[in-house]
C-alpha cells in the first residue's frame, strides 16, 4: 500500500523575496566610437522600423540619438565625447592652480567689497563736509 504523504523537511522553503541589498545600477557611458557607430548605422536605416529596432538594440532613446546628432554637427567628433559633470583634476599642479584660481576670486571679490565701503565712506565724509559748511 503507498504511504499518504505528509509535509516533510526536505520540502521546499516558501518562495520569499530575498532581502539582500542589491547594488546601485550605473548609468551606461558610450565611448566616442560606440557613439559614432551607432549615428552611422541610423543612417543606414531607410525602411520603417529599422531606427527603431536599432535603438531597442542598443537600449537608447530617440532623444539620445538626436543629441548626438546635434553635438556632431556642432562640434564634430569632439563634440560627442564630451561627458558630463566636472572634469578630475589628475596631476598635483592642477589641483595647486585650481585652488589658487579659488582663491584668486575670493580675492577679487573681497577687493569688490572694499572698493564699495570706500566709495561710501568718500560719500560720508562729502555729506559731513557740507553740513559743516552749512553750520559755519
Amino acid at each position: 500500500m503507498p504511504k499518504p504523504s505528509t509535509p516533510s523537511s526536505t520540502a521546499s522553503p516558501l518562495n520569499v523575496e530575498s532581502t539582500e541589498v542589491r547594488p546601485k545600477s550605473r548609468r551606461r557611458t558610450f565611448t566616442t566610437k560606440d557613439k559614432l557607430r551607432i549615428l552611422r548605422a541610423a543612417e543606414k536605416c531607410t525602411v520603417r522600423g529599422e531606427l527603431g529596432a536599432l535603438l531597442r538594440q542598443e537600449g537608447l532613446y530617440y532623444a539620445t540619438l538626436q543629441k548626438w546628432r546635434e553635438q556632431l554637427v556642432e562640434n564634430g567628433e569632439s563634440g560627442i565625447s564630451k561627458t558630463r559633470g566636472r572634469k578630475p583634476i589628475h596631476s598635483a599642479e592642477s589641483k595647486e592652480l585650481e585652488r589658487l584660481r579659488r582663491e584668486m576670486a575670493e580675492q577679487q571679490n573681497q577687493i569688490g567689497k572694499l572698493q564699495e565701503l570706500l566709495t561710501l565712506q568718500k560719500k560720508v565724509l562729502a555729506l559731513v563736509d557740507a553740513a559743516q559748511k552749512l553750520v559755519h
